[in-house]
């Protein structure tokens, strides 16, 4: 198994909040690639995100995000609430609702096992995520 591809926060938010939209990873790559946010601005999550200064910042950084997109990524680094927000996004999970936070640490979540798989894969960098009976928590790592 190869290693998966590091994004920042940004543009991996930006492939994230993309996805929300319901639109193939081809097509995500497409809208990318072309800029064509106008298509997809009311049906993400996070309407309000600036999209185009999010892939010009990829750009700049020299981010693989076509290749994350086709073969998965995890974060570079993800803060607490970065964490909250991939989680909103990726799983549709809400603070306060789907889990709660304990100083610096989210408890509660339910994953199913292949949810419970992405979401290591995601935030392995600085997060460990541990299953207690069928509750998922998740602390960070420094």
């Amino acid at each position: 198994m190869t290693k998966p591809v590091r994004l920042s926060m940004p543009i991996a938010f930006l492939i994230e909040n993309i996805r929300t939209s319901g639109v193939s990873d081809d097509k995500l790559i497409q809208i990318i690639k072309n800029r064509e946010f106008k298509f997809i601005v009311n049906q993400v999550v996070d309407p309000t995100m600036n999209f185009d200064e999010r892939i010009q910042t990829a750009e700049e950084l020299s981010e693989p995000w076509e290749e994350a997109i086709k073969e998965g990524y995890s974060f570079k680094f993800l803060h607490l609430n970065g964490l909250k927000k991939l989680l909103t996004l990726r799983f549709n999970k809400s603070d306060g609702v789907d889990y709660s936070q304990q100083d610096h640490k989210l408890v509660g979540i339910h994953l199913s096992s292949s949810e419970e798989i992405l979401l290591h894969e995601l935030i392995q960098g600085s997060w460990t995520v541990t299953k207690s009976s069928n509750f998922i928590t998740i602390t960070p790592k420094y």
